[in-house]
Formats: C-alpha cells, sequence, structure tokens
C-alpha cells in the first residue's frame, strides 16, 4: 500500500527505515490474527526463528531480476 522502493541515478533512494515508509499495523485493510502454538520442539520462541530464512526471498528476487548472486548480508546490489 505504502511501501516501495524508489531508484534514481541506479542507487536505491531509501537507505534505511528512517526514509522508508513501513505500513503501520493500525493502517491495515484486513483484520489480524495471531495464535500462538505451543511446543516442545526447537527452537521455540515467538517469531525469531522465522527471521534468518526470510532473507532468501530478496536474494532470490534480485537473481531473478538481475542473474547476480546475492551471497551476504546486508545485500548491495
Amino acid at each position: 500500500m505504502c511501501e516501495r522502493i524508489t531508484v534514481a541515478d541506479g542507487r536505491i533512494v531509501e537507505g534505511n527505515f528512517a526514509n522508508y515508509r513501513l505500513l503501520h499495523v493500525d493502517e491495515s485493510p484486513v483484520e489480524i490474527e495471531t495464535h500462538f502454538a505451543e511446543t516442545d520442539a526447537h527452537p521455540t520462541a515467538l517469531g525469531e526463528p522465522s527471521v534468518p530464512p526470510i532473507a532468501a526471498a530478496p536474494a532470490n528476487a534480485i537473481y531473478a531480476a538481475t542473474g547476480k548472486r546475492c551471497r551476504r548480508l546486508p545485500i548491495e546490489i
């Protein structure tokens, strides 16, 4: 809705979250439900285990768009 990346002179304009507008929860067009499942499996927490693998999504998108593999974080194009 309000999230986008802009490019000027071949470089990304939004260098950090200070100048990148994120959609706030209260602005969501749909109701958000959150459920926590109890488990004895490791790792355990409320959300942290899903963070490391998320880097694959933008890395794969960059590869699909440019043919260049991103193998380090932060991603530099």
